[in-house]
C-alpha cells in the first residue's frame, strides 16, 4: 500500500511538473520572463520621461514667477525713490520760500507726505541739529558724527552730488 501510495504521488508530482514546465514548449520560459522585463523597461522610461518633463515645467514656471516678481519689485523700487524725490523737492521749495514759519510737523499731519513710502523726513540746520522731522518721538540731535555728515564734510557736494545714510 505504501508502494501504491508513492507511485500515486510521483505520478501527481510529474503532471503538475509538466504543466509548470512543459518539456515540448521551453521556449515559454525564456519568453515570460523576457517580456516581464520588458514592460517593466518600458513602464521605467515612461516615468523617468514624465519626471523630466515635471521637471522642465516646473523650471519655467520658477523662472516666469521670478521675472514678474523681478519686475513688480523694480516698479515698486522706482516709484519709492520717485515719491522720495517728489516729497524732497517739495518740501525743499517750501522750506526756502519761508524757513521761518515752514512746520514739517503740520504738512505731515494734513498727509501731505505720502506715508505708502514709509518715508522719514528731516530737516537738518547748518550745525548739523535736526530742526524738524516726522520721525514720531523725534529728538533734537546733533547729527555730526553720523557717516552720511561726515562724507559731505570732507567733500563738500555739488548741487548734482547726493549722499543717503547706509
Amino acid at each position: 500500500m505504501a508502494d501504491a501510495e508513492g507511485r500515486a504521488l510521483r505520478v501527481e508530482c510529474e503532471k503538475w511538473t509538466n504543466l509548470l514546465l512543459p518539456q515540448s514548449h521551453p521556449v515559454e520560459i525564456v519568453w515570460i520572463p523576457l517580456m516581464t522585463a520588458v514592460r517593466i523597461g518600458i513602464i521605467w522610461a515612461v516615468i523617468l520621461g514624465r519626471v523630466r518633463s515635471e521637471e522642465v515645467e516646473a523650471q519655467k514656471a520658477v523662472a516666469t514667477s521670478s521675472a514678474e516678481f523681478s519686475a513688480s519689485f523694480s516698479q515698486h523700487i522706482a516709484k519709492t525713490v520717485h515719491d522720495a524725490d517728489v516729497i524732497v523737492r517739495w518740501m525743499k521749495f517750501e522750506y526756502e520760500r519761508s524757513p521761518a514759519t515752514f512746520d514739517l510737523a503740520a504738512y505731515d499731519q494734513r498727509g501731505m507726505i505720502s506715508a505708502d513710502t514709509a518715508l522719514q523726513v528731516t530737516i537738518v540746520g547748518p550745525n548739523v541739529d535736526v530742526l524738524q522731522t516726522t520721525t514720531p518721538g523725534g529728538k533734537q540731535v546733533n547729527l555730526s558724527d553720523r557717516p552720511h555728515f561726515l562724507i559731505h564734510q570732507a567733500n563738500p557736494p555739488s548741487s548734482t552730488d547726493f549722499r543717503v545714510s547706509d
